[in-house]
């Protein structure tokens, strides 16, 4: 009910009072418009001239580390505010202990500090806050709402778990071989000198031996190849809700959630790829997943509309755009390669976008035909297993990992044996380590 309703309502009780000529009754009227009176100037300076202050000690975690985080709310005005409740808004998944939440009186120019500590149980890109302050007048007519503009953004990384022997075909063996098939050459690594011949670039000359000779000599570098894996991750939320409701389904079998089994294959995505690059060798990664520090920053900027026509418009595109646009790292090696990887494997949350056998059929012409493809699912239907078969007709070398998945994988094993496809079966972190025995 409206402050105007109340008011014209007794208005309407004052006049009716008059006229039946009822004594006590325009008393309390009066007392009733007093009360309101003053529970509407109390509320609507309950929180202002409030401030906010938050801290985190961390940006960046592993899983099972800590975060502390510390709110300070101080009252910039000389009244006081006769009760507040603080309360800080942080991922459902994420455990927290101390101070998150909070009743209290707030004297003139006082402030309250509180701290909690949130465990990074899980892996992702997670947002702590915003805070959010509720108060009023003394009776609980009013209540005022403020939501603080600041936010904490904390980036935890997935396990990566060692794996100790290889046992997925490739090209060519992981590590450093001796290169058999030239694609092009390493300018950093010299092989020696010849003759120049015509078309040789100047910046292939190699001068000392020319003025040695008085004639022109060119480098000759070692070639290299590309090889390594470029791997493909599956993370179609609904098709990980089927597997699990499938898993589910079995006489005996206990529930499976596809929370974790998708955290599962994220995490075999990172440990293949790091010992991918441990072993000097380039690595690729594409997932039809999104990106959740996009996704975060879509949200802020919908929030800061100034029409909910406006949000609802920046929301809609965001969400078109992420339908159709696959998560990539390109192909390369080295340090600043693994730490891109992890910032995306970070970063990665299910989607009902694309599925995994659209994402090949569209984007598997622009990938290295010299790297063998990792594909990691929790399903192999019809139209996935015919994207695999593709693959392997267009001379990819592939390698199929079904997460946690016993009746897809001997399926999908059976339908793949005539392409000379290998398909692994993942249950746990120990059939990870030991990757080569279930390979074989």
């Amino acid at each position: 009910m409206t402050t105007l309703r109340v008011f014209l309502i007794c208005l309407v009780l004052l006049v009716l009072a008059y006229v039946l000529r009822i004594e006590f009754f325009p008393y309390a009227v009066y007392a009733l418009v007093g009360v309101m009176v003053i529970s509407l100037l109390m509320g609507r300076s309950a929180l202002q001239r409030v401030e906010l202050e938050r801290h985190c000690n961390r940006v960046k975690a592993e899983i099972g580390d800590n975060a502390t985080v510390s709110l300070e709310v101080r009252n910039r005005k000389a009244l006081p505010i006769p009760w507040l409740i603080i309360e800080d808004v942080i991922p459902e998944r994420l455990e927290a202990e101390g101070e998150r939440a909070l009743a209290m009186l707030m004297l003139p120019f006082g402030r309250k500090t509180m701290k909690y500590r949130v465990n990074c149980r899980y892996r992702g890109y997670h947002q702590l806050g915003p805070t959010v302050l509720e108060s009023g007048d003394f009776f609980g007519l009013v209540r005022r709402f403020l939501t603080g503009s600041e936010r904490n953004f904390i980036t935890v990384y997935p396990k990566v778990v060692p794996i100790g022997h290889w046992g997925i075909r490739t090209r060519r063996p992981i590590g450093e071989v001796i290169v058999r098939q030239r694609l092009h050459e390493d300018p950093t690594r010299l092989a020696g000198v010849r003759h120049y011949q015509r078309g040789d670039a100047l910046n292939r000359i190699h001068w000392p031996a020319t003025a040695r000779t008085g004639e022109l000599h060119s480098r000759v570098y070692e070639h290299s190849t590309l090889i390594g894996a470029n791997i493909v991750l599956d993370l179609h939320q609904p098709s990980w809700e089927a597997a699990g409701q499938g898993q589910a389904g079995k006489p005996g079998a206990p529930p499976t959630d596809w929370f974790d089994n998708s955290e599962f294959a994220i995490t075999v995505a990172a440990s293949l790829a790091a010992f991918i690059i441990e072993q000097k060798q380039q690595v690729g990664f594409i997932s039809n997943g999104g990106d959740a520090a996009e996704r975060v920053r879509a949200e802020i900027l919908a929030a800061g509309s100034e029409t909910r026509t406006e949000a609802m418009q920046i929301a809609r595109e965001e969400e078109a755009v992420d339908r159709l646009r696959p998560v990539e790292v390109p192909p390369q090696k080295g340090d600043v390669q693994w730490a891109q990887l992890m910032e995306t494997f970070a970063h990665l949350e299910a989607r009902a976008g694309l599925t995994c056998a659209q994402i090949i059929a569209d984007e598997y012409e622009g990938w290295p035909r010299e790297a063998s493809l990792l594909v990691i699912v929790p399903a192999l239907p019809p139209p996935l297993l015919q994207q695999i078969a593709r693959l392997r007709d267009a001379g990819f070398l592939v390698t199929v990992f079904v997460v946690r998945n016993e009746e897809e994988y001997i399926v999908g094993r059976a339908r793949l044996a005539a392409e000379h496809i290998d398909v692994v079966h993942l249950r746990t972190e120990r059939d990870l380590d030991q990757v080569a025995v279930a390979a074989l």
